[in-house]
Order: structure tokens, then sequence, then C-alpha cells
């Protein structure tokens, strides 16, 4: 389980970059973004924590009643900004650590009047190529590159896409012997396959997000051993580059 107390998350990796930064007062801004990114993470788990526990409760009666519909819409819409904003803070800070290492590979650019121009462009696919670039063979490069190739991945950067740019559309009640499960259709809603508005024989969804009592437990679940895994990679991959 990945640590909630920013000030324990990645602890001995944050004494080893303040290690630095009192030998190196130029890395002083890449500490303090490398703090904030890793305080965001321990923020956004521990809403992802609350929102799962949510989850069942706010299920509850949302086909007759629309005030129950609005609550889950609003809990699934906050679940997965924060399961998309935990695995791109997780990369912002781990570029910090690369651009301390490498700066090559990690660019910064900051001008005379210490601006960092490339800060707006770091975001996990940067991220990603960066350490790719730098350290290919390394376990943290490769726990990162199956993190960001898996489906559990694309799952969750699709539901905040769609979340963040319209209400939860239209559900696909999916009937069972043991009852009804509702579903978000993402060829559909996300990936515009529009011929599924109009029924007839098309092939089965490639991605349907079951709404069920545990579907955000399991996307929480998953976020989080993932997130341990890369910390403690990360943690032994820098202290082999120096930085302890």
């Amino acid at each position: 389980m990945t640590e909630r107390d920013p000030d324990k998350f990645l602890a001995s990796l944050t004494d080893a970059f303040r290690k630095r930064l009192e030998m190196d007062s130029t890395v002083k801004s890449q500490f303090h973004y490398f703090e904030a990114s890793k305080e965001a993470v321990s923020v956004r788990l521990c809403a992802l924590d609350r929102l799962a526990a949510q989850c069942p409760i706010s299920s509850q009666n949302t086909n007759v009643d629309l005030g129950k519909r609005q609550e889950r819409n609003q809990v699934l819409f906050d679940f997965f900004s924060n399961a998309s904003a935990v695995i791109e803070s997780f990369c912002c800070g781990s570029y910090f650590v690369g651009s301390v290492l490498d700066s090559a590979n990690f660019p910064l650019v900051t001008l005379s009047n210490n601006v960092m121009t490339e800060l707006r462009k770091i975001n996990p696919k940067k991220t990603k190529t960066a350490y790719n670039s730098f350290a290919p063979q390394s376990p943290f490069t490769k726990r990162l590159q199956v993190l960001l190739d898996s489906n559990e991945y694309e799952l969750i950067s699709s539901m905040r896409n769609l979340l963040v740019h319209r209400m939860v559309p239209g559900l696909t009640i999916q009937l069972q012997p043991t009852g009804a499960t509702h579903a978000i259709d993402l060829d559909l809603w996300y990936d515009g396959e529009v011929r599924r508005c109009y029924g007839g024989a098309l092939p089965p969804a490639k991605r349907m997000f079951d709404l069920d009592d545990a579907c955000l437990s399991t996307q929480r679940n998953w976020i989080d051993d993932s997130i341990h895994d890369l910390s403690e990679e990360l943690s032994q991959f820098a202290a082999t580059k120096g930085l302890t």
C-alpha cells in the first residue's frame, strides 16, 4: 500500500534530494517541484480512498432518483479526475528526479529570467520518453512503460477525458440472471462508434465500464499497487545513480 502521509511517501528519496540541494543550490527549483508533485500524489490517493467508499452508497436508487444519479455522476467525475492526476503527478515528480540525474535527457531550459520553458510540457508520455532515453533497461523505466501501456491506464484516461467534457452519458443495462448491471459503453461515448445508437447486428463493445459496487475500489487498488511499486523502483534507481 502506498504511504498516504506526504511526509513519509518517498521519504528516503526526499532526504537524498535535500542533501543534494545542500551541496548544489542550483537544484532548488527541481526540489520544490518534486516536493509539490509527491504531495499531490498523497492528496489524490486519499481522495480515491474516500470516493471508492462512496461508490456503493451513491449507486443506490439511481434508476428512479435523479438526485442520486447526479450524486453518482459527481463521484465518478471526481474519482477519475483524481485517478488521472495521481499518475500525472507521480510522473511529474519522477521527471524532476531525472532532471537532477541527467539534465540532457530531462531538459527544463531555465532562461536568464528564470523561466522553465519546458515545465508545461511535462506529462506521463514525456517522462516515459525521457527515461527510455536515459536508462531504457532500468526496472523503473520498464515498470513505468508497462503502466502507461496498460489497459487499466487507457481506461482511466478515457473515462477522465469523457467525464471532463460532458456529464455521464446514457447507460447500457446488461441483463444478467442475477439482475441488471449498468455500464458505460466507451466505444460509443468516447471513441464515437455512433452506429451503436441505432442498434442492429454490431460486434460486442470492446470497452465497457461496469458500474458495480466494487468498480472504483478495483481501480483504486490497481493505482495504489502501481504507484507503490513505481515508488520503490524510483528510489532504488535514483540511489544507483548517486542520489543518496
